[in-house]
């Protein structure tokens, strides 16, 4: 099986991410972390503490208590985006963006809590601050904004997006669900207010983990509550981080075993990102020689992102195709309606293809003699 369908749920992890998920399952650690007084509990804090503090200092965080273990990327952003609302306030989303953003700040605009603008692309499929300016409003509080499409793979710029918003005292929030592990993202050099995370995609851990990293200087109300181990005794309890924002038993067994991973890709960085880039210049070069493939993926980045379409044939007929060959893509609109639109494929979709580094050029080779060969 050839496995091109890393940005939705990595295939390979990690020896010590499943080896984490395996320990901290077994009886010897498999306690509640932090909520009873026996060592079993303490001990897994003081891991779930030391986790904390290995993301705050990989991703540039300025306060360990702001690093908030979440389900992944869909609640970080809606903790995010819900919990800094402001009643009459403008939000601005980029037209890459994810539905866990777009259908979230659309349900504050049903509900007559903001207004929304979706600020446009340029050629190479980023976004910048050109296109970013013409859009805020005095009243403009939130930029959320996609770092890199899961769509095309276009990598969007933060340094001057984020000093911009520093002036203007705009929350920057970065979507770094297909960044992370990819590129370098560093919270208090780019000026980033808030940082979601998904554990399963380019940082190789498991699925149902993911962080929200925000700035001390940040104030974000819980989403849920329940059981934080604060305050046990009063049913309106005080805003403590990250407690109050991690309401319920903590996923300890994903939460250290998405730690490992973040060790890892630390550790091998350098030799991932060369990799991805390799592989998926490769394999842009080859397609774009192909005549009946049209590539909507404008430059070959260090994502590992390539979308596009066979001239004649439905995408889903392709992604179908390809698994009778053993070869796993996704086709469809990838939960991102807006970039699509953008690039006339709204209808039906287009074919992704997503890469890891522990893809090989073999497995690249034989990718396009298949195509060919449709």
């Amino acid at each position: 099986m050839i496995y091109f369908d890393n940005s939705a749920s990595s295939n390979k992890k990690p020896f010590m991410v499943r080896y984490n998920m395996f320990k901290y399952s077994s009886p010897k650690y498999a306690a509640n972390g932090g909520r009873s007084s026996h060592k079993m509990s303490m001990f897994l804090a003081q891991k779930i503490l030391e986790a904390r503090e290995h993301f705050n200092d990989f991703f540039g965080n300025d306060c360990v208590d702001h690093v908030v273990f979440t389900s992944g990327c869909t609640e970080s952003a809606n903790t995010a985006i819900f919990g800094t609302q402001k009643k009459g306030g403008h939000i601005l989303v980029t037209v890459n963006e994810h539905n866990s953003v777009l259908r979230t700040v659309e349900q504050l605009k049903q509900q007559g809590v903001i207004e929304y603008d979706v600020v446009p692309c340029n050629e190479k499929q980023q976004v910048t601050l050109k296109e970013i300016m013409p859009l805020v409003k005095p009243n403009t509080y939130l930029l959320c904004f996609n770092h890199s499409s899961n769509v095309t793979g276009a990598t969007s710029p933060l340094f001057d997006i984020g000093e911009f918003c520093k002036q203007k005292g705009i929350l920057f929030m970065v979507d770094g669900a297909q960044s992370a592990g990819h590129d370098l993202i560093h919270m208090q050099r780019q000026n980033i207010s808030i940082l979601n995370l998904a554990g399963h995609k380019g940082l190789m851990g498991p699925q149902g983990i993911g962080a929200m990293l925000y700035r001390k200087d940040v104030f974000i109300k819980p989403l849920k509550f329940g059981g934080t181990g604060v305050a046990t005794s009063n049913l309106n309890p005080p805003i403590v981080a990250p407690d109050s924002l991690e309401a319920g038993t903590s996923a300890c067994p994903n939460i250290l075993a998405f730690d490992a991973a973040l060790k890892y890709v630390d550790t091998h960085f350098l030799k991932i990102q060369d990799k991805l880039t390799r592989l998926t210049k490769y394999l842009f070069t080859e397609l774009k020689k192909i005549d009946f493939i049209e590539v909507l993926t404008k430059e070959a980045g260090s994502g590992g992102v390539i979308l596009f379409l066979v001239k004649g044939k439905e995408p889903n007929d392709i992604a179908n195709y390809l698994s009778e060959k053993g070869v796993c893509v996704r086709s469809g609109l990838h939960c991102a309606p807006l970039i699509h639109k953008h690039l006339g494929t709204i209808d039906s979709g287009a074919v992704r293809i997503s890469l890891s580094s522990y893809n090989t050029m073999r497995e690249a080779k034989k990718f396009i003699k298949i195509i060919k060969a449709i």
